[in-house]
């Protein structure tokens, strides 16, 4: 498994444990992040740049994907109200 595959499967159960969600219910990506580098930076030979060029890539996607989701089930509850 490459190194992107395995950080990018970090970020995914970092982001959905409850322990790492502020208040409100949303991520705390500090945290997400704290667990990845804690993680998976030594996987990248310690290169910060490319190790947060794919943390900031998966991270971007989530989010999109994220945003995506609840844009739809707006859509949705517009349309059945």
């Amino acid at each position: 498994m490459s190194n992107y595959s395995i950080l990018q499967e970090t970020i995914n159960a970092s982001a959905f444990n409850q322990e790492n969600w502020n208040d409100d219910g949303s991520i705390n990506w500090s945290w997400v992040d704290a667990d990845a580098y804690g993680d998976c930076f030594d996987m990248y030979d310690k290169n910060l740049k490319s190790f947060y060029n794919d943390f900031d890539e998966i991270v971007t996607a989530i989010r999109n994907e994220m945003r995506e989701e609840a844009d739809s089930e707006a859509r949705f509850e517009m349309a059945i109200s």
